[in-house]
Protein backbone atom coordinates (compact mmCIF):
# COMPACT_ATOMS: atom_id res chain seq x y z
CA UNK A 1 0.00 0.00 0.00
CA UNK A 2 0.97 3.76 -0.15
CA UNK A 3 -0.15 4.27 3.18
CA UNK A 4 2.38 5.15 5.63
CA UNK A 5 1.74 3.85 9.36
CA UNK A 6 1.43 7.65 10.54
CA UNK A 7 -1.62 7.77 7.91
CA UNK A 8 -3.36 4.70 9.02
CA UNK A 9 -2.94 5.87 12.85
CA UNK A 10 -4.36 8.88 11.71
CA UNK A 11 -7.61 7.21 10.19
CA UNK A 12 -7.71 4.80 13.12
CA UNK A 13 -7.85 7.83 16.04
CA UNK A 14 -10.38 9.39 13.72
CA UNK A 15 -12.73 6.52 14.00
CA UNK A 16 -12.11 6.15 17.51
CA UNK A 17 -12.25 9.68 18.66
CA UNK A 18 -14.03 11.90 16.18
CA UNK A 19 -16.11 10.24 13.61
CA UNK A 20 -17.52 6.47 13.66
CA UNK A 21 -17.22 6.57 9.57
CA UNK A 22 -14.86 7.94 6.78
CA UNK A 23 -14.62 8.09 3.22
CA UNK A 24 -11.61 6.48 1.39
CA UNK A 25 -11.38 8.00 -1.87
CA UNK A 26 -8.60 8.22 -4.46
CA UNK A 27 -7.17 6.67 -7.78
CA UNK A 28 -6.92 3.16 -8.61
CA UNK A 29 -4.21 1.39 -6.63
CA UNK A 30 -3.58 3.17 -4.09
CA UNK A 31 -4.51 0.95 -1.30
CA UNK A 32 -8.04 2.12 0.29
CA UNK A 33 -9.67 -1.35 -0.09
CA UNK A 34 -6.43 -2.94 1.60
CA UNK A 35 -7.04 -0.10 4.27
CA UNK A 36 -10.74 -0.43 4.57
CA UNK A 37 -10.34 -4.32 4.74
CA UNK A 38 -7.60 -3.74 7.85
CA UNK A 39 -9.47 -1.52 9.43
CA UNK A 40 -12.49 -3.70 9.39
CA UNK A 41 -11.36 -6.09 10.72
CA UNK A 42 -9.41 -4.40 13.62
CA UNK A 43 -12.24 -2.49 14.60
CA UNK A 44 -14.41 -6.32 14.82
CA UNK A 45 -11.48 -8.08 16.38
CA UNK A 46 -11.09 -10.23 13.48
CA UNK A 47 -14.86 -11.61 13.12
CA UNK A 48 -15.40 -13.73 10.37
CA UNK A 49 -18.26 -12.32 8.08
CA UNK A 50 -18.27 -8.85 9.96
CA UNK A 51 -16.78 -6.71 7.38
CA UNK A 52 -18.17 -6.45 3.46
CA UNK A 53 -16.81 -4.06 1.38
CA UNK A 54 -19.64 -2.41 -0.87
CA UNK A 55 -18.23 -0.40 -4.13
CA UNK A 56 -20.25 2.26 -4.90
CA UNK A 57 -20.74 3.95 -8.18
CA UNK A 58 -22.19 7.29 -9.33
CA UNK A 59 -25.90 5.49 -10.65
CA UNK A 60 -26.11 4.11 -6.82
CA UNK A 61 -28.50 5.70 -4.71
CA UNK A 62 -28.80 6.33 -1.15
CA UNK A 63 -32.29 4.41 -0.83
CA UNK A 64 -30.08 1.43 -2.50
CA UNK A 65 -28.11 0.99 0.83
CA UNK A 66 -30.58 2.31 3.65
CA UNK A 67 -34.09 0.75 4.61
CA UNK A 68 -36.47 3.42 5.08
CA UNK A 69 -39.98 3.67 5.21
CA UNK A 70 -42.22 4.61 2.49
CA UNK A 71 -46.06 6.10 3.02
CA UNK A 72 -48.95 4.01 1.48
CA UNK A 73 -52.37 4.26 1.27
CA UNK A 74 -54.03 1.58 2.71
CA UNK A 75 -57.91 1.86 3.59
CA UNK A 76 -58.26 4.79 3.32
CA UNK A 77 -55.14 5.73 6.15
CA UNK A 78 -51.71 6.78 5.67
CA UNK A 79 -49.59 3.75 6.43
CA UNK A 80 -46.08 3.01 6.49
CA UNK A 81 -44.05 0.41 5.05
CA UNK A 82 -40.60 -1.02 6.12
CA UNK A 83 -38.60 -0.80 2.05
CA UNK A 84 -35.02 -2.83 2.03
CA UNK A 85 -32.83 -0.46 0.76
Amino acid sequence: TLWSRAEIDDVLDTLRTRRPQIILAGPPGTGKTWVAERIGRFRTGGQPDAVHIVQFHPSYAYEDFVEGLRPVAREGQVAFDLIPG
